[in-house]
């Protein structure tokens, strides 16, 4: 298994992000690549899973809808199996689709990041990174 690059001050952070539609993916990838976070893409549980079992993850961004017969909050409880601390789930979901959905969240400890996506800061805020000025994008692997 890889470790996880993670460290403290602001340094790198690898980063799962696991969404069924491929032009959200690139777009996280391309986001939090700029600041210099180490992004690994899947497109469904499954692919998760397996980057998962394979690589360590500091955190993970994980969408409430996904293909595999899977919603978000299974891929949630899976990948916080496979040991990565810190889970947002991103979801464009009605805001009471969302309050129904709150205790669960609260129990899981997952931040929530709503679709359209919000601004840079906001995203690194859920993710609870530090912002840089790092523009290099590093590499991305699909699973």
């Amino acid at each position: 298994m890889r470790a996880a690059t993670h460290r403290a001050g602001g340094q790198a952070v690898r980063i799962l992000v696991v969404d069924d539609h491929a032009d959200v993916r690139v777009i996280l990838r391309h986001l939090l690549g700029q600041q210099g976070h180490e992004v690994d893409l899947a497109s469904d549980l499954q692919g998760a899973t397996v980057l998962a079992s394979v690589n360590a993850y500091d955190r993970a961004v994980v969408d409430l809808l996904l293909p595999d017969e899977a919603d978000g909050l299974a891929a949630i409880e899976a990948l916080r199996l496979a040991g990565i601390p810190r889970i947002v789930l991103m979801t464009g979901a009605l805001p009471e689709v969302l309050a129904r959905l709150a205790p669960r969240l609260r129990e899981l400890g997952v931040s929530v990041l709503l679709k359209p996506f919000p601004t840079v800061p906001e995203v690194m805020r859920a993710l609870g990174i530090e912002q840089s000025e790092k523009t290099e994008t590093p590499p991305v692997r699909e699973g």
